[in-house]
C-alpha cells in the first residue's frame, strides 16, 4: 500500500509518500480501506515534534473508510461497513489496521470527509464544556482560536446550551462566520487585547469558563480573563510553548484548571467515550450539529495540506481525500 510516512520529524517537507506492506489484521481488529483523513492539532504536532516510532512511521489518529477486512474475534463488524475510526497512528495511508473497539459506524448521511473529523474533535469539545467544565446554561465562556475545528465545535454546543460566547481569532476575515453558528462576541487578538475586550465585554467580571488550544501566552491570558472562582481548561499546545504557568495566577482568584486530553478519557472511561461519539455521530447526522470543512486535500498533497493546516487560515478542519 501507498502511505505517507515520515522518517525524521520535522517540517510538513519530511512528509513523503512510500510504498509499505500492508498492515495485518489483529484477532481482535478490522482493515479500514481508507476514503478521508481528517489533519487534527495532534498530528501535526507529532510530525513536527515527535517522537515517532519505527521509520517510515505513518502519522495521525483519525480517518474514515470501508472494512476490507474483519478479525476472527470480532462480531460486531462485517466486511463492506462504513466506519470512522480513532486510534494512535496510522490514518496517513491507504490501509489501516485499528482495533475494532477503536471504531463507530458512519450513519448514511454523512460523508467521509465529515465522518472523519468527528470523533476528537467533538467528543473532546463535549467534554470542554460538559464533563469537566460543567457549563451551566447562561455562562460566559472565552474560547481561543474559535476558528479551528475544535473551536467551532465547542461554539455549536455552547450555543445550544445559551451560553454567551467569546472566541479569539488572529483574522477578522472569519468573524461573520463565527457570528452565523452562534458566537456573541469575537476578539482579533492581532488588533486588540484579550483581557482589556474580556473585561468590557464581561463588565469587568470574567468568563466562567475558558477553553485554550493554543498555549503560552495565550493560556495566560484565559487564566487572567476569566473571573473568581471559575475554570480554565487546557486542551492542546498549538503554539508549542513550554506551558510554563505560574499557579499563583490560579491561585489568585480560586480558579480551578483542568488539562484534557480524550486518549485519556478514552483508556480510562471507554464506554462512556464510546457512547459519547456515536451519539454526536448521530446528531450530525440529524443536522443538529454541522462538521465545517475548509479544505480538501488529494492524497499526494500531504506536504501542502500539512502546510495549510499549520497556517492557521482554516476555518474548520483540514482533510485528505483518497
Amino acid at each position: 500500500m501507498q502511505a505517507i510516512t515520515l522518517n525524521e520529524f520535522g517540517p510538513p517537507s519530511n512528509l513523503q509518500i512510500e510504498e509499505i506492506p500492508d498492515p495485518q489484521c489483529h484477532p481482535k481488529g478490522i482493515i479500514i480501506k481508507n476514503k478521508a483523513i481528517s489533519i487534527e492539532g495532534g498530528d501535526l504536532r507529532a510530525r513536527a515534534l515527535g517522537p515517532i516510532g519505527e521509520a517510515p512511521y505513518v502519522i495521525g489518529y483519525q480517518s474514515a473508510g470501508i472494512i476490507i477486512e474483519v478479525g476472527s474475534e470480532v462480531s460486531n463488524f462485517s466486511v463492506g461497513d462504513r466506519v470512522v475510526a480513532m486510534s494512535g497512528n496510522g490514518s496517513h495511508a491507504e490501509l489501516r489496521s485499528v482495533p475494532a473497539k477503536a471504531a463507530w459506524y458512519m450513519p448514511e448521511n454523512i460523508s467521509f470527509e465529515e465522518a472523519a473529523s468527528i470523533p476528537v474533535t467533538f467528543a473532546t469539545a463535549h467534554d470542554c464544556l460538559f464533563e469537566f467544565g460543567h457549563l451551566d446554561k447562561g455562562q460566559t465562556i472565552l474560547v481561543n482560536g474559535i476558528s479551528g475545528g475544535l473551536g467551532i465545535a465547542i461554539a455549536q454546543f455552547a450555543h445550544r446550551h445559551k451560553a454567551h460566547i467569546i472566541g479569539t481569532v488572529s483574522d477578522e476575515k472569519k468573524v461573520s462566520k463565527l457570528k452565523e453558528i452562534g458566537v456573541n462576541d469575537i476578539i482579533v487578538h492581532t488588533k486588540n487585547d484579550v483581557v482589556d475586550e474580556v473585561k468590557r465585554i464581561t463588565n469587568s467580571i470574567g468568563v466562567d469558563l475558558a477553553i485554550d488550544p493554543v498555549g503560552g501566552q495565550a493560556l495566560e491570558q484565559a487564566i487572567d480573563a476569566t473571573k473568581y472562582r471559575g475554570k480554565v481548561i487546557s486542551v492542546g499546545n498549538a503554539s508549542r510553548s513550554d506551558n510554563q504557568i505560574d499557579i499563583t495566577l490560579l491561585m489568585k482568584k480560586n480558579i480551578s484548571f483542568n488539562g484534557i486530553l480524550l486518549a485519556s478519557e478514552q483508556s480510562k472511561n471507554f464506554t462512556r467515550v464510546y457512547d459519547l461519539v456515536n451519539n454526536i455521530l448521530n446528531n450530525i447526522a440529524s443536522k443538529n450539529f454541522k462538521v465545517y470543512i475548509d479544505k480538501v486535500f488529494n492524497f499526494n498533497e500531504a506536504i501542502k495540506a500539512h502546510q495549510y493546516a499549520e497556517s492557521r487560515k482554516a476555518f474548520g478542519r483540514v482533510v485528505i481525500k483518497i
